[in-house]
Parts: C-alpha cells; structure tokens; sequence
C-alpha cells in the first residue's frame, strides 16, 4: 500500500493523547484532522462526506516506508485458574499464512514444542495439530488461508500428569467440499509435570 497508518488506540476524548503510526512509500505526504460524516462511497447513498476540523496535527510531513506485520497475538493471564487437569479452549481463527515454514501455536500452555506443555498449533505445513511434550498426539488437516474455521479443544489430564485424553474440533465456518470438518479424539503420554512442579 502506498499509504497505511493505524493509531495506539480506538479514540480519544477531548483533551485526551492519541498516536497514529504511518508508513508512506511517497517522500511526503499532508495530514490533516477530519470528521467524518458518511464514509460509503456507494452511488445508491449519500456518497463520501467529511469535514476538515482545523488541529496542531496539520501539515505536511516526510514519508518513510514501515513494516507491518500481519497477524495478532493475545497472552491471557490466568493468575489463580488451574490449567494443569482440564482445560477447554475455543475460538474463532482465520489462518493468514498457515505455510509460515514454523509451528504457529493458537493456543497452549508451557513450551510444548520442545519441552512440557501442550498447543493447539498449526506445524510448519499448515496443518492444525496438538502437541504435547514436543510430539503430535493429534491431527486435524489443513487450514485455508484466509478462511475462517471454529477451533475447539477439550482436554483432561490425570492427576500425576503421566498421561491426558480429548477430543479437538476443526470446522470450516464456510462449508468447502475439499474441507470438511474434523473431529479427532486422542490419548497421549506425559505432556505436563506432576502436580507442583513448573511450566
């Protein structure tokens, strides 16, 4: 895009602070603070429709081109909840690079690539898997790009963490004939420690 820019927060109340952060691939580019009426540019409405609103922002300034990077991130913290004997996760997810050349983890617990712990996880390949302890203990197929699935996982671990069992869900929220839904249940080994120790 020759011009993209997004800001630190949703809004801003008056007196309030608000950064935006741009990347422009021309040498210059203006900025100026609008209100904006009616954004549609649709011939059947009203049309575009804005007006200027004078700001210290005003004014013409240097481009310079930034790197965006897709994807989104979220690290919950779960003072006080105890993962270690059950868990349950769900979500919504659209996979924008599912062949990214390494795991892409959705959702887990520990370091489960390499080490204790499990994921829900995409592998290198695009494939959505569990991992527990570094293995895959479950496979549920490839993720389109760009397509929007309902992930699910359900999970129960013995008390002395020697072995869990469950079941993990991938269901296309458009219906595609090479896609279908996967539902596969699974047992593994060891895939967190006994009770007290650490992640």
């Amino acid at each position: 895009m020759t011009l993209v820019g997004y800001s630190d927060r949703p809004g801003a109340a008056p007196g309030e602070r608000i950064r935006f952060m741009v990347s422009c691939e021309q040498p210059a580019y203006d900025v100026r603070l609008v209100r904006l009426i009616h954004g549609d540019t649709n011939p059947g409405g009203p049309g575009f429709k804005q007006r200027v609103v004078p700001s210290a922002i005003d004014g013409h300034r240097p481009g310079k081109r930034e790197t965006i990077c897709s994807g989104s991130c979220v690290d919950v913290a779960l003072d006080g909840v105890d993962l270690s004997r059950e868990v349950s996760f769900c979500a919504f997810v659209q996979a924008t690079n599912p062949p990214a050349g390494t795991p892409q983890v959705i959702a887990g617990q520990g370091t489960p690539v390499d080490g204790t712990g499990w994921a829900l996880a995409l592998s290198a390949e695009g494939d959505l898997q569990v991992m527990g302890a570094g293995q895959v203990v479950a496979r549920l197929g490839p993720m389109r790009r760009w397509a929007w699935y309902l992930l699910a996982l359900s999970m129960r671990i013995r008390e002395d963490g020697a072995d869990a069992t469950g079941t993990a869900w991938r269901r296309p929220v458009r219906a595609w004939p090479d896609d279908p839904p996967a539902e596969v249940a699974f047992a593994a080994g060891s895939i967190l420690p006994a009770p007290g120790a650490a992640l």
